[in-house]
């Protein structure tokens, strides 16, 4: 039987804004935090309708801290429902934690090179499977792990970001390759891939978790531009595509047309089972009184 889990993130703070890490530091939410809350709730409640799904059936729970809290309380009264019936875990246990301390070398044309450490801890409820042979159990976990990092400016035809992380994973190590680029063929063409490579290392057994996709963009007018994407996650055997068109047909005023699709690529005869498909058009005008 399967399970929906809709996840939401919590509006935005001024520490976010001033790109701090919070933790476990209460912050309320700002201004457009709150707005962005409300906004949420409205995005469930199209997706209820859609789907016909009764809101009130559901569990909804929140982390202790404020922000969370606050944006817990608007989502749920944009769905007209009661503001403070939800779960948290009120004996406010830490959950995450991150510190990091990063050295930084930018050139005057934005390329950047990087260095940065972390040191991590989490607290997993319940067991992690990363791959078929390795299971992390419940438990907490303290982490520590060094990532480097080349980003090249969008002038060059050849931009994005290539990273190399290496270190602990909760219990065992996990070695990074990861790339996100884009090359412009043209002005109006560009292929945009991305790679990532984890090999992760637990108690004797080791695996390596790949995925990888490519993103073709053509720009047909500054307002109009269409999209192809095609991803594939060796962690969960998944081949998915993505096909975008915006129109900006007039100022303030846009079409969308997006279609998706996913499939199993396990399935037997080596041909990839059909598991989701959807499209879904999108148009907005602007009124001016």
């Amino acid at each position: 039987m399967s399970r929906t889990v809709y996840y939401i993130r919590h509006g935005e703070t001024d520490w976010n804004v001033a790109g701090r890490l919070q933790g476990q530091r209460d912050i309320p939410l700002n201004t457009r935090g709150e707005g962005q809350a409300l906004h949420f709730g409205q995005v469930l409640r199209d997706l209820f309708q859609r789907d016909g799904i009764d809101s009130n059936s559901l569990a909804y729970v929140s982390s202790p801290l404020i922000r969370a809290r606050r944006t817990m309380a608007l989502l749920r009264g944009a769905l007209e429902l009661p503001p403070d019936n939800y779960e948290t875990d009120d004996a406010n246990r830490l959950e995450s934690r991150e510190v990091q301390a990063d050295f930084r070398i930018e050139r005057q044309n934005s390329d950047v090179l990087s260095v940065e450490a972390f040191r991590n801890y989490e607290l997993l409820r319940k067991p992690l499977l990363l791959a078929p042979s390795i299971r992390v159990p419940a438990g907490s976990y303290g982490f520590s792990h060094v990532r480097t990092a080349l980003s090249l400016g969008q002038q060059h035809r050849l931009s994005g970001v290539a990273a190399v992380d290496a270190g602990e994973f909760y219990d065992g190590t996990k070695q990074t390759f990861t790339l996100n680029a884009r090359y412009g063929f043209t002005r109006q063409l560009g292929v945009e891939p991305n790679v990532s490579l984890n090999w992760v290392k637990r108690a004797g057994a080791s695996a390596l978790i790949r995925a990888t996709g490519a993103r073709t963009t053509f720009t047909v007018t500054p307002r109009m531009f269409v999209s192809a994407l095609i991803q594939y996650g060796s962690s969960t055997h998944s081949l998915s595509t993505n096909f975008r068109f915006r129109w900006e047909y007039q100022p303030g005023s846009e079409l969308f047309v997006v279609y998706t699709d996913g499939y199993d690529t396990t399935a037997a005869l080596g041909v990839p089972s059909l598991q989701n498909r959807g499209i879904v058009i999108k148009a907005n005008h602007l009124f001016r009184m």
